[in-house]
């Protein structure tokens, strides 16, 4: 279940850098009749590639398709996987939690796998507190001069876990009215998250879905 959770995440991260190189070449490149604002997923960079193709030279047209080709290969592998993270999670084994983790709005299959692959037992944890501590999600207090101010998540636990959960929020913010808003108000306040999609450690959402047991 690790294996394919990871393998997944490698072809999710080699997916996404795939499109940023195409949005970010397009970006560079003079604007032509026809020409897009933006591709992001394969099949459009693809369909708009057989139609316009031609607009490009050849140095250009090579280099748009060797991308497409990379996504296209890509995206096959990554059925593949899900297909064996979804077999794995309704295994025997895994079952249980997978399920468990599913009831949380916002996590389906694969983040379920990949939260559960990097838990792992959850009895290990005497409570939620203990595994939102672990998780790395709890906020690094500072005193001075007597007071205790809260800063930013400690970050100590697994880095990929707290890209699941932070992942899983915005999925749930996009189809929870109250929680996005809730969402936009913590951009207004403390700014979006870096090019790198960290998650801020105001967004309470992740927080609340380390605390399934």
């Amino acid at each position: 279940m690790s294996l394919a959770a990871d393998g997944e995440i490698v072809k999710m991260t080699i997916s996404t850098k795939c499109i940023a190189k195409i949005d970010a070449w397009l970006r560079r490149c003079p604007r032509r009749p026809g020409w897009p604002s933006r591709l992001v997923p394969s099949f459009g960079a693809h369909r708009w590639f057989l139609a316009h193709g031609h607009l490009l030279k050849p140095a250009q047209h090579d280099a748009f398709s060797d991308f497409i080709d990379i996504l296209v290969l890509v995206e096959r592998q990554r059925q593949r996987l899900r297909q064996k993270i979804i077999l794995a999670n309704r295994s025997e084994r895994f079952i249980q939690i997978t399920e468990l983790l599913q009831s949380v709005h916002g996590i389906a299959d694969i983040w379920a796998c990949i939260i559960a692959a990097e838990i792992g037992p959850f009895d290990r944890f005497p409570n939620a507190d203990a595994l939102q501590f672990w998780a790395g999600m709890t906020a690094d207090l500072k005193e001075s001069a007597g007071r205790t101010q809260s800063g930013n998540i400690t970050k100590a636990g697994s880095r990929t876990l707290r890209w699941a959960l932070c992942k899983a929020a915005v999925t749930l913010c996009r189809s929870d009215a109250k929680q996005e808003a809730t969402r936009q108000r913590l951009i207004r306040q403390v700014g979006r998250p870096d090019s790198a999609n960290k998650p801020k450690s105001t967004n309470t959402q992740p927080l609340e879905m380390s605390k399934c047991k």
